[in-house]
């Protein structure tokens, strides 16, 4: 838990590196933790390595066919290879079935998509706003 709050937070302050490889560590200590591998996705979208965003984004889509889990990590997934309409669909979702991480996901994100009106939207079903 603390590597992938740490990933973000490097993620955050636009260390993307850090960030990445902080997020490699999280994977290292709970192989296959879908919430980090969504977070990872964005880190390597960051640093300009798409292909590896869109790779942990179909590993996280084939997962969710098989299994449920949460919305959030497919919607960082899903920002992190330009699908700003599905990763918010998928937010809007993660409102719905309440997920826990949806709250720190909008608080966290407002200086990366503020002033966009799907995620005002949001914050307003979250009551955020």
């Amino acid at each position: 838990r603390v590597l992938f709050r740490s990933g973000l937070a490097f993620l955050g302050q636009g260390l993307h590196e850090e960030a990445a490889t902080t997020l490699e560590k999280g994977l290292e200590a709970v192989p296959g933790s879908v919430n980090v591998l969504g977070v990872l996705a964005l880190a390597r979208a960051r640093q300009g390595r798409f292909s590896e965003a869109e790779q942990i984004r179909s590993e996280l889509e084939e997962l969710s066919a098989r299994q449920y889990f949460p919305f959030v990590p497919r919607a960082y997934a899903s920002e992190a290879c330009g699908d700003m309409e599905g990763a918010y669909a998928l937010l809007d979702q993660a409102i719905e079935e309440r997920e826990p991480h949806v709250i720190p996901f909008l608080t966290g994100r407002r200086a990366d998509l503020s002033g966009d009106p799907r995620y005002e939207s949001l914050l307003r079903k979250t009551n955020l706003a």
